[in-house]
């Protein structure tokens, strides 16, 4: 009898922990998303990376792989000892503002590409010393 009362005991902190854990996940953005770049701070995602042991830089997908601040670095060699993170988001197509939304997609990518290259910077100091 005791034995049944451990294991449900057990379902319902299990139970518990999901349900903590999915409503969590449901009001978070992604690690490392966009929305997640436009709402953290720079040593807030180098910690975050540091304690998951991901050296991983960001890189953009244009017709070439660019990795901003990872000069003198070729990607080559960031690819081989940090590794790269593709934001394919911010490709090489830019907008003309013509209307508010766009203007506003404009902002967001200044503000995406100033995150990636201070992470970056930090990154690199930490990934190649």
């Amino acid at each position: 009898m005791l034995g049944f009362k451990k294991i449900s005991l057990w379902r319902a902190c299990l139970s518990l922990v999901l349900s903590w854990g999915l409503l969590a996940c449901q009001t978070l953005p992604p690690a490392h998303s966009v929305n997640w770049m436009l709402t953290t701070e720079v040593d807030e995602a180098i910690n975050l990376a540091v304690a998951e042991s991901d050296y991983r830089l960001y890189a953009f997908s244009r017709r070439a792989i660019v990795v901003p601040n990872a000069e003198p670095h070729s990607v080559a060699d960031v690819k081989l000892r940090c590794g790269y993170r593709l934001v394919v988001e911010l490709g090489d197509t830019l907008v003309i503002p013509q209307t508010p939304d766009d203007v506003k997609a404009i902002e967001q990518r200044k503000k995406l590409t100033t995150f990636i290259k201070a992470y970056n910077h930090k990154m690199l100091q930490l990934c190649m010393p």
